[in-house]
């Protein structure tokens, strides 16, 4: 398995930028963990996604942050709905739940994520 970092996703909480880096992980077609830090607010996301169009698609989320620390969902989804094998949907999964995490900390404040060009390429051919 080889690490390969995305370009980084533009994040503005509130407006300002918020730096931030992904990394993803994947095993095979059917496989794929992304992780994101957002070193500023000391949060960390990880999601896991493995699954086959023809069966369910299992995605867990860790999430570690100082106020609430470690915290995991997992939840099934129809494989058809979430297909693994087309990593830009992980991709979406993963940098919603995110901009819904930075929202909760912030109090309901305005998060955008911005997914540059180059990530959605490379999140496919990696």
């Amino acid at each position: 398995m080889e690490r390969s970092r995305l370009p980084d996703p533009e994040i503005r909480v509130d407006g300002t930028s918020v730096p931030a880096s992904t990394h993803l992980v994947h095993a095979g077609a059917y496989q794929l963990t992304l992780s994101t830090v957002v070193p500023g607010l000391a949060l960390e996301l990880h999601s896991s996604y493995l699954g086959h169009p023809a069966g369910d698609a299992a995605v867990s989320h860790l999430e570690l942050a100082p106020e609430t620390g470690p915290h995991t969902q997992i939840e099934l989804r129809p494989g058809s709905d979430l297909l693994v094998a087309e990593r830009r949907a992980c991709l979406y999964d993963h940098l919603a739940r995110l901009r819904e995490l930075l929202a909760a900390r912030r109090g309901g404040g305005e998060v955008t994520i911005e997914i540059p060009d180059g990530a959605l390429d490379l999140v496919e051919t990696a």
